[in-house]
Formats: C-alpha cells, sequence, structure tokens
C-alpha cells in the first residue's frame, strides 16, 4: 500500500518519507528552539525521516537546507497535498 507521507528527494536521487509525527509537540518545539545544539536537533530531524543521525551530518550542504526547509513547509501547512 502506498504512504500518504511526503517524500524528499535528495540531489543524488535517494528518497525519505517525512513524518513530523514522530515528534510530539514538545519534541517539535525544542526542534524549532534556536537554543537546540546541533547534535540533538540532528537526531530529531533524523528521526522525522527515518534516517540516522549520522546520516543527517553527512548530507551535503544544499540538500541539508533543502531538506530542513521541505520540512518546514509541510509543517506550516500539514493538510494541504503532500507533494
Amino acid at each position: 500500500m502506498p504512504s500518504d507521507l511526503p517524500e524528499f528527494e535528495f540531489d543524488d536521487g535517494r528518497k525519505v518519507e517525512i513524518d513530523l509525527n514522530k515528534l510530539s509537540l514538545k519534541e517539535w518545539r525544542e526542534f524549532i528552539s534556536s537554543a537546540q545544539p546541533y547534535d540533538e536537533g540532528d537526531a530529531m530531524l533524523a528521526r522525522i525521516v527515518g534516517m540516522k543521525p549520522e546520516e543527517i551530518e553527512e548530507l551535503g550542504y544544499m540538500d541539508y537546507r533543502k531538506l530542513a526547509t521541505r520540512i518546514f513547509e509541510i509543517a506550516r501547512n500539514p493538510v494541504s497535498d503532500p507533494n
């Protein structure tokens, strides 16, 4: 059965699903806090997309920025068509 979760495609063609329900509301608030340490933010981001924190740290800068932007777009408008 196909997933209803929005996808993100990295420049190398890999795809991940973005599942914001992997974080609680409390964790989401911590995730968007500017005081959040990088390693904790990367761990939360990894949970959202089903990756390991180390994989997030190894992403290219532009892939990381595009992924983060896509996550925030989905968070701002979670009930729209994900694709």
